[in-house]
């Protein structure tokens, strides 16, 4: 059997897929999120700073602006607040 990307599943398929593979987490919990730090976009992008910043973001690809409030995640990579 070829393998295909999820995107190419239909529902049912989807659902025989998580059985086989087990529960899978939507993400980190409030709690985690609390403990990263906020930053504007300013404020990543200083000399020393060491936070990963791009010229947008890669959840949403919306371009940072300077007062924009950035969450660095764990690996240093800074995103949109909203977005994470």
């Amino acid at each position: 059997m070829r393998p295909v990307s999820p995107s190419q599943l239909n529902y049912e398929d989807l659902q025989r897929l998580g059985e086989n593979v087990g529960k899978v987490t939507r993400g980190t919990s409030n709690e985690s999120l609390d403990c990263m730090r906020v930053l504007s976009h300013a404020e990543c992008c200083r000399a020393g700073s060491t936070a990963i910043v791009g010229e947008q973001c890669s959840i949403c690809r919306m371009e940072f602006d300077t007062d924009d409030q950035l969450r660095v995640l764990p690996c240093k990579h800074a995103e949109h607040q909203a977005c994470v």
